[in-house]
């Protein structure tokens, strides 16, 4: 673990990840097509989800913690070294996912 100013952070493949006691932004990122929760480790152990989409459509939805603009953009990198396409990121209120 290293100090990094206020916030407590370790590297993970690249990608910076929050720790519990940190104050952070939840993101929710939808991605179209299917993409195997074996891949949460390279996503920084987001948590990974398949849904359908408004047409029947396979819609992964990439949800957790993210330090910084910085890692938000590498892991957006990430999803485009894929070649896949991104519907949505949405910065969730982290207030209402605890209640």
């Amino acid at each position: 673990m290293e100090r990094n100013g206020n916030r407590d952070s370790k590297e993970r493949d690249g990608l910076v990840e929050q720790t519990m006691d940190n104050q952070g932004l939840v993101y929710q990122i939808q991605v179209r097509g299917m993409l195997d929760k074996e891949w949460s480790d390279w996503f920084a152990g987001l948590t990974i989800e398949t849904v359908r989409g408004k047409e029947g459509e396979s819609v992964t939805v990439l949800t957790g913690t993210i330090v910084d603009q910085s890692a938000l953009r590498g892991l957006l990198c990430r999803l485009w070294d894929l070649n896949l396409t991104v519907i949505s990121v949405v910065q969730i209120d982290e207030r209402k996912t605890r209640e």
